[in-house]
This record gives structure tokens, sequence and C-alpha cells, in this order.
């Protein structure tokens, strides 16, 4: 992971609406978003958008996971697994995962081409694994 950049940093990333703080770091060809949530509602409502992009996800890479709750591989903390793709308009399609451990204002989520997956989600479910 490298080429981390917090929302307060030139170049930033904007704060999505809200969001109390925001980091997008690259691992390779991955955007890793560290976001903190002003409040659980506002966590919800970024949940609930994942979630709807997952309900056309299979229309755009097939194989996604249904949303639910899971335990970390690595932590062994439970929290809410997201798995979406969506269109970017004319670019190409970003697959990725969202993870939140329970009660915590925070979530982790995860955006790659999907061209970049070989044609199904398993590199992206080992990166969920190793870090969750």
């Amino acid at each position: 992971m490298s080429g981390c950049i917090a929302n307060t940093d030139t170049g930033g990333p904007e704060l999505g609406a809200g969001q109390r703080a925001h980091v997008l770091c690259r691992d390779g060809g991955m955007y890793l978003h560290f976001v903190a949530y002003e409040s659980a509602e506002a966590k919800a409502a970024d949940l609930d958008y994942r979630k709807q992009l997952a309900l056309n996800s299979g229309s755009i890479l097939a194989g996604a996971d249904q949303p639910g709750r899971r335990l970390g591989v690595a932590t062994d903390s439970p929290g809410t697994y997201v798995e979406y793709a969506t269109p970017a308009g004319d670019a190409p399609a970003l697959c990725g995962f969202w993870w939140n451990r329970d009660d915590t204002q925070t979530a982790v989520y995860v955006d790659v081409l999907c061209d970049s997956l070989g044609g199904g989600w398993d590199s992206l479910r080992a990166v969920w694994q190793r870090h969750s």
C-alpha cells in the first residue's frame, strides 16, 4: 500500500456526505478508502448505497456474494461485507467490496477495475481475508 493521501492534504479525496475523514491509498491497481463517519446514520447511508450497487453487480461481473454479516478473517471481528460493481460512465466498470466492523463509525472499501479481476471475485476476496 502506498501513495496515501487524506482529505486534509492538497489534492486529497473530498469528503462525501456524512464523512468526517477520508484517506485514499493505492495498492497496485486497487484504490483503498478508509473512512470515518460523523454518525451511525451517515455510515448506514453509505452502506445502503453499496447494497444498492450490489443488486445489479451480477450484470457487470458474475458471482458476487450477497451482502451480509461476516466475521473478519484476520481479526475474528463481526461486521458487514458487501461486494459490488458499478458502471463508470464511458470508463470501464469498477468492482469492489465494503467492510465495516460492528460498533465503529468507520469503514474500508476497495475499488478496482472489474476487467483486472480475471473474470471473478477471488482476488478481491483474498484482499479482504488478509486485512479483515
